[in-house]
């Protein structure tokens, strides 16, 4: 395992999914590790041919940033994987592939070759009906159409008179034939076998009652055209040709008042997969909040977001992305007025952990989960966002303060560059929407420890939640008002205290005393460090990081010296979630190219700092 991570951190284009995938794969080993053993299952073989149109767009969701768009094992993502991933238009994974087969690997992974499981232990699953079509997908790409024409061809000249059009052994000749015609459209038979073992039962002289002279070319062809019976071809070069007519609608409404939004411009784009902009219209929302674009021989690949100024608040609407088979789409936006009360403003949850980097340094890392209570964009007591919205408290010894943001799930973090330093602490610039935040602020620093220390800061909102987490390793929380919890087993021994329900205003103090048994690294730095493992087991809570984070800590908790100077993580400078939206993300893409194309920038700090906004562009959709 140790191999695989080293080899996936490498990389640096990945950096963010890199995080999501070590969660993805750590919790499956977590479920092996604890389940009995996953076995491959037999097929559940579908009632009626998968779609092959459908299985696309599943492809395109699931398996393309790997496989690549058109199954040339060029994806996005295939530099970092431990193996190549699979070429489906590699003729040889043509004949030899048995969908059977297929059917397990999509359903358990392999986790050897960095492919996640897609079946039930998967947090977002696929159906038995969606692997099938997925594997549909898998078969139209791995099969050129003007192969499935030559086939057809050949079949119709020598097959289809027993076989009958449409495989099902009804042709006129059928009854004449001297035997059952079988059944081509049969899913058994196709689905467990390769197009080589069907290949080689058509050689001259294996089938009686066929005296047909075809070459192996002819005779391959046709078995790949006789496999379509058995799934929905579509020829992907037609899949993937531009989308004739399409319509992109939506509505305008203010969630603070329920009312909608008339009279405003509403900026439609359209993004390729390299977030590259390619469409922009705009047009006005009626009287009602609605508007409408239509739109034609637009890509299928593009996504597309809908943008709204509002009180001079930018709002976006979801991603969208049209399809073949879905050319209407609908992406309302929501927009919300505005609140200057810090009361409206609480801490869900604080998690304080607390990792020991030498026996005089202490690393504090708090992760806050703050929530809008208001149905208004709080902008800060003064009005203006640009002067401080949340506030935060940090010890006046703290050395090496820095700060990150959690999101997607809290599977990613990027340094939150958007916190300011104030005379009263820190504050960060980003308006809360309302509601639970979707991006939680992380604090990192660091304090001098000497066989015991005492910090505290002001906690300017209620706080509903505080932990501290920290390794049973010879240091203890001493101070009143934390109730212990029971202790934590996981990838090594955890100590937690809890507190509850603090009024806003009140000052949160974590005294420690004892000597530290463990040392999380080598270097004595007494500086903030990168991301450290602790902080994965307590995201979302203890019970949470048990079971996404257990693998994660064993992973990077057995990293030895040497591989920490190997594994130098680049954080990104870039916010998402409730930090920079979609919209400015877009614009800041939009303002860097034209920068580098006016000469202002170098290539190298062009492609560095637009791999960044891509990327924090990318974790919001």
């Amino acid at each position: 395992m140790m191999r695989l991570y080293k080899q996936f951190v490498r990389y640096g284009d990945g950096r963010i999914w890199l995080v999501s995938f070590l969660l993805v794969l750590t919790a499956a080993l977590f479920l092996f590790a604890t389940s009995p053993a996953v076995q491959a299952q037999d097929p559940v073989l579908p009632d009626t041919p998968p779609d092959a149109a459908a299985g696309l767009e599943i492809y395109a969701a699931r398996c393309a940033n790997c496989h690549g768009a058109t199954g040339n094992g060029d994806g996005e993502l295939s530099g970092n994987l431990p193996k190549p991933p699979r070429m489906f238009t590699d003729p040889t994974f043509r004949q030899t592939a048995v969908p059977a087969a297929y059917y397990d690997l999509i359903t358990n992974g392999n986790l050897e070759a960095g492919m996640p499981p897609f079946g039930s232990v998967s947090s977002n699953p696929l159906s038995d009906a969606q692997v099938w079509q997925a594997i549909a997908a898998v078969m139209t790409l791995a099969t050129p159409g003007d192969v499935v024409a030559q086939g057809q061809a050949v079949y119709e000249a020598n097959c289809l008179s027993c076989h009958g059009e449409s495989g099902l052994g009804d042709g006129p000749d059928a009854a004449a034939a001297g035997a059952a015609v079988p059944d081509l459209t049969s899913l058994d038979y196709w689905f467990n076998r390769s197009n080589d073992v069907v290949f080689a039962s058509l050689e001259p002289g294996k089938l009686t009652g066929h005296d047909y002279e075809l070459g192996n070319t002819d005779l391959q062809a046709v078995v790949d055209y006789a496999r379509t019976f058995s799934y929905g071809y579509v020829d992907s070069t037609l899949a993937n040709a531009p989308i004739e007519a399409a319509t992109i609608n939506g509505v305008v409404m203010n969630a603070t008042t329920g009312t909608a939004v008339a009279d405003v411009p509403v900026l439609l784009r359209g993004f390729t997969p390299d977030i590259q902009q390619s469409l922009a219209l705009t047009t006005t929302a009626d009287v009602n909040g609605a508007y409408s674009f239509d739109i034609s021989m637009v890509a299928p690949d593009l996504v597309y977001l809908i943008s709204v100024s509002y009180d001079d608040l930018s709002f976006s609407s979801d991603v969208g992305q049209l399809s073949q088979s879905e050319t209407i789409i609908d992406l309302p936006v929501t927009v919300y007025d505005q609140t200057t009360d810090p009361a409206v403003v609480n801490v869900a949850q604080v998690h304080i952990v607390l990792e020991f980097l030498s026996e005089e340094t202490v690393q504090v890392t708090e992760l806050y989960v703050f929530e809008n209570q208001a149905n208004a964009v709080f902008v800060g007591e003064s009005g203006n966002p640009d002067l401080g919205t949340v506030q935060l408290g940090i010890p006046d010894t703290a050395q090496g303060v820095t700060f990150e943001r959690a999101f997607s799930g809290m599977d990613s973090f990027i340094a939150a560059t958007e916190v300011i330093q104030t005379g009263d602490g820190y504050a960060d610039t980003v308006p809360l929407r309302p509601g639970r935040s979707t991006s939680s602020l992380i604090a990192n620093y660091a304090l001098a420890y000497d066989k015991g220390v005492e910090f505290s800061h002001l906690m300017p909102y209620a706080v509903t939640n505080a932990t501290v987490i920290l390794p049973d390793a010879g240091v203890e929380l001493t101070n009143d008002g934390w109730a212990e919890q029971t202790q934590q087993t996981m990838g090594g021994m955890f100590l937690s205290y809890a507190r509850q329900n603090l009024p806003a205003g009140s000052t949160l103090t974590v005294q420690l005393e004892g000597e530290p048994q463990e040392i999380a690294s080598t270097t004595g730095s007494s500086v903030a460090a990168p991301r450290n493992q602790t902080l994965e087991l307590a995201i979302g809570g203890v019970a949470l990081a048990a079971v996404l984070g257990g693998a994660y800590f064993v992973i990077r908790g057995r990293q030895t010296a040497d591989d920490e100077d190997e594994y130098e993580e680049e954080e990104e400078d870039a916010l998402v979630g409730n930090g920079r939206n979609a919209d400015e993300l877009i614009q800041l893409i939009a303002e860097l190219d034209n920068a580098f194309a006016n000469g202002d920038i170098d290539e190298a700090d062009y492609q560095a700092q637009r791999a960044d906004l891509k990327a924090e562009l990318k974790a919001i959709w």
